[in-house]
């Protein structure tokens, strides 16, 4: 499956309060994810990488997880390469020999996809086969250091029809400027090219990494990009008023899951100073959640916990986390690749960067949460549903569920359905339900459980 995740049934999650005509009694519960216990799964083991992030995209392809990652070599002129990996399950990788390419040591003997001069940073990979011949997969990244003087910095489009060999779309940046961060996904839903990308903005009265929005409907076109999640007063909490502590936005991974746009926020909390016409370097990052339903409004989710935790001190992820375009869709389990630091931000030596995975069980990056005392939730019940689905923790409580008008009166009480297990897909029967012409809505008393999406065929 496409790592923007789209299903063909509707489905509802509780990122925000769009699809609740009524909640009461109920928490909205961030969780975070789980990493891998084998992590890293990738490290710096050929000649040609002194570390590697994931700056860059995962996507599963039928069995094949592909991995178009990003290399970094210290002390040299091409220092950022474009490097590639394969598995079958999505932790066991392998480099292949692509032959394509000449590394640093001089041979072609490597995993580069892309050839070293182009010195590029942060790939997102698209499947577009919409594009046309030639156009099976679309490249976008940042370009600031390529040889040729004439080219400028900003983000370059390039076409492939397998995703390893490929070719420039322009000879110019399709969004000239901004700084090295970007991502991008095309959104298979709306057919719109989505991206953020980096600046700098004064806000507080000193320089901050921003994330910016921008769209396109053919790849080469962009909006403007304009802001849409800056730092408040809530983000700038842990500072305590320290002189020199702030939060910037490094960057902003997007995907289309489901009926929602979901942004990986990261959050740069810099110890670097408050520097005005520099960046302040110095610092640690995590990655919170933020969501949307055009892409133009973004709404950050429930306390802002983050969904993916920095490491303890010594462990391989403690100094950064940053989250790559790579939400996977895995039989049961979302699973986010991303890039772990034991070092800071600003602070590097050979080895330090590596990339692991961390994962939830499907739909369970956010729930609503019922205690002791309750809870009671009224959805819109669309159409002419036979069968209802619910993606609930209800061990050691309980849920009842059933059809009723807007006033949570039952309608039809041979569907009342209790639910005390855990499961994803809770499936609730409608005998002999007709749609009616009134508007109806799924009923959900809970007490001590936690629901997480409801979906309707």
């Amino acid at each position: 499956m496409n790592s923007d995740i789209e299903s063909k049934t509707t489905k509802i999650l509780f990122m925000d309060d769009e699809d609740i005509f009524y909640m009461s009694g109920l928490e909205r519960i961030i969780h975070t994810a789980y990493k891998h216990p084998d992590n890293p799964l990738i490290a710096a083991d050929q000649p040609w990488e002194d570390n590697v992030i994931m700056g860059g995209t995962v996507r599963k392809e039928g069995d094949l997880y592909r991995m178009w990652y990003q290399g970094l070599k210290n002390n040299s002129i091409h220092s950022k390469l474009g490097l590639y990996a394969e598995s079958s399950d999505g932790i066991h990788w392998e480099k292949p020999d692509l032959g394509l390419h000449k590394d640093s040591t001089g041979s072609y003997s490597n995993n580069l996809y892309l050839n070293i001069e182009r010195n590029d940073h942060n790939f997102s990979v698209m499947h577009t086969p919409h594009m046309g011949k030639g156009k099976k997969y679309t490249l976008l990244s940042y370009g600031r250091e390529r040889p040729k003087e004439s080219a400028p910095d900003g983000y370059y489009i390039a076409f492939s029809d397998d995703g390893i060999c490929w070719k420039d779309g322009a000879n110019y940046p399709v969004i000239p400027g901004h700084q090295d961060v970007g991502w991008f996904t095309f959104d298979n839903k709306t057919n719109i090219f989505r991206g953020v990308v980096k600046t700098f903005l004064i806000i507080g009265n000193f320089k901050r990494r921003s994330v910016m929005y921008t769209q396109s409907k053919d790849g080469f076109n962009w909006d403007l990009p304009y802001p849409v999640v800056l730092p408040d007063a809530v983000d700038e909490e842990w500072t305590d008023g320290r002189e020199g502590h702030n939060t910037q936005f490094y960057g902003m991974p997007i995907f289309r899951y489901e009926s929602m746009l979901l942004g990986f926020l990261q959050v740069f909390k810099c110890t670097g100073g408050n520097v005005i016409g520099g960046a302040s370097m110095d610092g640690t990052t995590d990655v919170q959640l933020v969501c949307s339903r055009d892409g133009k409004s973004w709404k950050r989710v429930g306390d802002r916990s983050p969904i993916l935790e920095r490491g303890n001190n010594g462990e391989w992820d403690w100094g950064i986390v940053q989250t790559g375009h790579s939400l996977v869709s895995d039989s049961e389990e979302l699973r986010i690749y991303y890039y772990g630091s034991s070092f800071r931000h600003g602070q590097s030596e050979p080895g330090c960067k590596n990339i692991g995975m961390a994962s939830w069980p499907k739909d369970r990056i956010v729930g609503l949460r019922a205690g002791t005392r309750g809870g009671e939730i009224r959805i819109p019940l669309i159409g002419s549903a036979t069968q209802l689905h619910i993606n609930a923790n209800a061990a050691g409580g309980k849920i009842t569920a059933n059809i009723t008008n807007s006033d949570g009166v039952s309608i039809y009480e041979s569907n009342t359905c209790h639910i005390a297990t855990d499961s994803l897909n809770h499936t609730v029967n409608l005998h002999n339900y007709v749609a009616p012409t009134e508007s109806v809505f799924l009923n959900l008393q809970m007490v001590d459980a936690e629901i997480f999406s409801v979906f309707w065929e």
